[in-house]
């Protein structure tokens, strides 16, 4: 008896570390690497993810879209509040592109529970809006907000701090396309 309890307690133990070692360790709670096996058929890329808040409030303050590219808010510094982009440039503060769309904030609460707080892609694959006017398949990405609000731009003339990703595909038209963030 006593060797089958033993037995037992030693395929416990055995399950209980493989379930530890098995669990990963993220340098920050706010950051969700889903790079697996790459989606329920194995072919989707990685995307590593950030939760942000939109810090914005008011009624005629815009909402944020899914694809739009992001910047970090420099006013509230803060690591977590973002902002359109809506300038030619501005390297500095480059956040990432928005997973889901991103509603003003009704107040300035910061609770992650409200409607202003969302997801942004920092490395990886996702679909950004981009400004087809000088796009090409291959080619850098860069913030592009001042042309159309919200997008990337491409050349392959920028200067290495100004490289954002790589569009991989051009559909000809302005909007989303796939793009592979660095």
């Amino acid at each position: 008896m006593s060797k089958k309890l033993f037995s037992l307690l030693l395929i416990g133990l055995l399950l209980l570390g493989g379930l530890m070692i098995s669990m990963p360790v993220f340098a920050g709670d706010n950051d969700v690497n889903l790079s697996g096996f790459g989606g329920a058929t194995g072919v989707t890329p990685f995307v590593e993810k950030v939760r942000v808040r939109y810090g914005r409030m008011g009624t005629s303050v815009p909402s944020l879209s899914s694809g739009d590219v992001v910047i970090w808010d420099t006013n509230s510094a803060d690591g977590i509040t973002i902002t359109a982009c809506n300038t030619t440039g501005d390297t500095g503060s480059f956040a990432g592109v928005l997973l889901g769309d991103i509603a003003s904030a009704d107040s300035a609460s910061v609770n992650s529970n409200a409607r202003n707080w969302g997801w942004i892609a920092v490395r990886g694959y996702c679909l950004a809006k981009v400004d087809t006017s000088s796009a090409q398949t291959g080619q850098k990405v860069f913030q592009n907000g001042g042309v159309l609000e919200g997008s990337f731009g491409t050349s392959g003339l920028i200067a290495v701090t100004e490289d954002q990703g790589t569009l991989l595909s051009d559909t000809g038209t302005d909007g989303l396309m796939p793009v592979f963030l660095q």
